[in-house]
Order: C-alpha cells, then structure tokens, then sequence
C-alpha cells in the first residue's frame, strides 16, 4: 500500500429514524442489520483506534478519515460522540492527522449538536434529495411521512448557527423524474456550498428506476447520463462563480480531464482507500454491496480478531480495493477507462457473471465523460489543446468500440 491516506466509514449505529425507499442497508434485500448491535461498544471502539494507529504507523499514513455512519449516526447520543473522540485520542498517537466526518440525515440536529461539532472538531454531511416533491418521494419516515421540512429546518440550523464556520456539505442521490435544473437551483437557494450527485443504488439484476412516462428523460437509453449532463450544463454555465456551489463529481471529472489524479471509489483508475467497520467491529467492503445479497459483505474479520490488513485482504475487500484495476475487458479496452475507471462496483455486479461486468450505467457515465470533455476542449485556445493533449471524443463510438467482456485483472 503506497497512498499516505486512507478512510475508515465507521458504522457506529445500525438503525436509522427514516426508512429511505432506496436505502442499501434496509431496503434492497440484506437484513443483516438485525444481527448488530445498535450501538458501537466501547471496547469495539478501543480495538478500532488501536488497529488504526498500528494500520497508521505500518504504512506512514499522513491523514486518516473517520466517517461516522451509520443507520443514522446521531442515534448514539451526544455523549457516545463524546466517549468516541476521547478513545480515539487515547489510542492514536499524532503521528498521523485524523479528519472526522459525520454524514447524517440531520432530523435529530439541534444547537447542542452544532456545538458538539465545534467543540470535537467533526465536518458535517446532510444528505437532501431536493426540493419537497422531488426528496419525499424516497426519503420518508417509518410511518410514510416525508422528511422534507423537517431536514430543511434542520439545514437551515445547522448552516445559521454560531457553531458552524460554514453551510454542511449534502449529498443528493438522483431521482431521474426531477428537473436538474431546478435542483441546481433549489440547492444554490438554500445556500449548500458543496454537494454530491449520487447514482441510485442498482445492478444488472436490479435494474436503474427508469423514468416515469412523460417526463424529460423518459425512453432515452442514457438517462442518467442526460440529467447528470444537464445538471453539468446548469453548473459549468453558472456565470456567478462566487455563488458556485461545488458539485464533487463534476469537479473530479473536470481534473481527470486535465490530466490530474483524482482518489474516488466511483470514478478514477486509484486504489479505493477504504474500509468499513461495523457497529460489532466487523470489516466490510463498500457498504452498498449490500443490494448485491443478502449478508454479501460479511467475511468473518473484524476488529477484536484482525488487523486491519488481512480485512483488507478478504476476497471482496480486495476487488473493492482493486476495483477500478479489476476490469472486464470491454472496460480494460475503453478509452476513457482512466476517468470512468469502469464506476462503482457495486453498479457492476450480476448473479450470472459477479463483478464481470461494465456498470449498469456504462452507457451513462460513458456520454457525460465525453460531454465534459468535450466542453473543456471547446474552452480552450488550440495551444492549450495541443499542450494538454485533449480531444473531442463522440460517445458512441467510444461505447461500441470496445472488446467483448472477460475479466481482465491488470
């Protein structure tokens, strides 16, 4: 292992307040979460930090990354929050900066949290799907309730309050019927300053929820890649940059474009620096393997018994790790294989073939990576061009121009 970073998304509760149609962890067929523990233990935390400071110190990590998850993370209360931080900085020496980072669904947020944050130095996500209509439609409470008015009365706290230095960052999952523009806008107005645009969680043997007859997108065979480009088009012409919120995959796309190295477990052709730890301290691969089976991402190692490495060197672990490098040569042989990176592991998979797959939003991510740089190349002088050595690609010629799939491990 040669990156000087690494991210550990630590389950530390395994139930949630809200019941997300679309959620991975309970809803797409794994109910695995029944047989942990709701809360994370103490000793299970203690064994975590000692595991990450030796994990730490074997491969000179510079930076860790602790993403408290969950279920819903601020389930465990305000005084677990507190007794995990004190574990950890008992147990990690400071060789190594650690980062923390909260994602959370933010109903339970009031400014008792917000000083907690402050105080514990924890970075916070709140995960929004849009304006009402559009994030009701999935994110609901376990009576079929819609979560809109509350998250954003929570938001809006959370963005406002003396505690925080600025807006959380969001995360949005994609509901192909919405207008990108407008959720362009509806997050621009509420005043998000970062967010993430996430493909719904799907395989090839749960297929992408197609879009609903007679809206924008419907029978189009790219219609994940048509919203995301239109909501690329909406961001890249914003002429207000100031006011620009930053939309992480654009971003990561755009750098990839020009050359640089970008680390993301979706797109990319790095290592994917991660692991999670389950609320018993077991390790997992990718938690959204779970819509691949039912307990799909157990593999008998854990926190008590196991380093952190031989978690890492579990089958699926491994793929996950490798998984941009792990390519079925359809993807192996594609041009763009160093930006795309083949997506998401979990979107690859199929009961007939396992990981032997391209994504189920090949098509998708094929024609807004060809969008993209497409666009970079019509900004820029001919010098440039030639310097950077970019050009216009067409998208179905990349898409048909690739070999017939057999896995290729490189």
């Amino acid at each position: 292992m040669q990156a000087k970073s690494f991210s550990f998304v630590v389950k530390i509760a395994s139930r949630c307040n809200l019941n997300c149609t679309y959620c991975y962890m309970y809803n797409m067929g794994d109910d695995s979460y029944l047989m942990q523990p709701k809360k994370m233990s103490d000793l299970t935390i203690q064994k975590l930090a000692q595991r990450i400071d030796s994990f730490s110190k074997k491969h000179e990590m510079q930076a860790i990354s602790i993403i408290l998850h969950g279920g819903e993370p601020l389930l465990a209360g305000k005084a677990f929050f507190r007794r995990f931080l004190d574990i950890f900085r008992e147990n990690i020496a400071d060789h190594v900066k650690i980062v923390y980072v909260v994602q959370t669904n933010a109903l339970l947020i009031d400014e008792e949290w917000m000083q907690l944050f402050e105080e514990l130095d924890i970075k916070l996500g709140i995960s929004l799907d849009g304006d009402k209509e559009t994030n009701d439609r999935y994110r609901i409470d376990h009576k079929g309730k819609g979560s809109y008015d509350r998250v954003i009365e929570k938001y809006q706290l959370a963005r406002d309050s003396q505690f925080s230095q600025k807006a959380p960052a969001v995360l949005t999952v994609i509901n192909v019927d919405a207008d990108p523009q407008e959720l362009y806008h509806h997050h621009k107005s509420i005043g998000i300053e970062s967010f993430d645009i996430l493909l719904p969680d799907s395989n090839w043997d749960k297929l992408p929820p197609a879009p609903s007859p007679g809206t924008r997108f419907y029978g189009s065979p790219t219609a994940y890649g048509d919203w995301l480009i239109a909501l690329f088009d909406e961001w890249y012409n914003d002429s207000n940059q100031n006011k620009r919120p930053r939309i992480r995959k654009f971003s990561q796309i755009v750098q990839m474009v020009l050359g640089h190295k970008v680390s993301a477990d979706d797109l990319g052709d790095g290592d994917n620096q991660l692991i999670v730890i389950e609320t018993d301290g077991s390790y997992e691969a990718g938690d959204s393997l779970k819509i691949c089976g039912p307990s799909f991402t157990k593999a008998d190692t854990n926190v008590h018994n196991h380093e952190i490495d031989e978690g890492l060197n579990t089958d699926l672990a491994s793929l996950y790790f490798k998984s941009h490098n792990s390519l079925c040569r359809e993807c192996s042989s594609c041009k763009i294989r160093n930006i795309c990176g083949a997506g998401y592991l979990p979107h690859r998979y199929s009961t007939e073939n396992s990981f032997n797959n391209t994504s189920v939003y090949c098509m998708d991510l094929t024609r807004l990576i060809t969008h993209i740089q497409n666009r970079i190349v019509d900004s820029l002088s001919v010098d440039m061009e030639e310097d950077i050595q970019i050009k216009k690609f067409d998208y179905l010629e990349i898409f048909n121009d690739r070999q017939p799939k057999d896995l290729v491990t490189n």
